[in-house]
């Protein structure tokens, strides 16, 4: 998970959290944050700042493992659909997903295009696929390979159901 701060300068790292909301601790006791995805587009935001300095980490991490020869199955922003789709009044799981599908896939294409600018070419793109969620694909030009994840199955039978979905 991508973890960002609570709210706007927060520095204590056991306040940082993937989970959207309103910066404060859920009913379940975990941090959530303010952080939102549409305004990493705005130069000189909180969020464009956060993400640029988290995306120059991670890109030099990443180049430490491409100058030794070593591919990375990348499987960022996973699941950003959440329970948008489930139901009514459905939210998405992580920070990645609360604006919805068209600036997901503008985020998706930004971290691509970030790491791209820095040269990064040893990453194996995937995607993580829910039910009801093909608005969110970013597109066949940034993506390698489809994953899914499966919750709650209790059979090869139900598994293999959710591949042979039209969707």
């Amino acid at each position: 998970h991508w973890n960002v701060p609570a709210t706007e300068g927060e520095t204590d790292l056991n306040k940082y959290t993937f989970l959207p909301g309103n910066g404060a601790k859920n009913s379940e006791g975990n941090w959530t944050t303010t952080f939102r995805p549409e305004k990493v587009f705005v130069e000189g935001s909180w969020e464009n700042r956060v993400a640029k300095a988290d995306l120059e980490k991670m890109a030099s991490y990443l180049k430490l493992l491409q100058d030794k020869s070593i591919p990375v199955i990348w499987r960022p922003l996973h699941e950003a659909a959440g329970n948008i789709y489930e139901f009514k009044g459905g939210l998405a799981w992580f920070w990645w997903g609360y604006n919805g599908a068209e600036t997901y896939k503008k985020l998706w294409r930004y971290m691509f295009n970030f790491f791209k600018d820095k040269g990064i070419n040893n990453l194996i793109w995937v995607w993580t696929t829910q039910t009801k969620d093909v608005d969110f694909y970013p597109g066949d030009d940034c993506v390698d390979i489809i994953g899914r994840d499966i919750y709650n199955q209790t059979s090869g039978v139900d598994n293999a159901a959710q591949y042979r979905s039209e969707e």
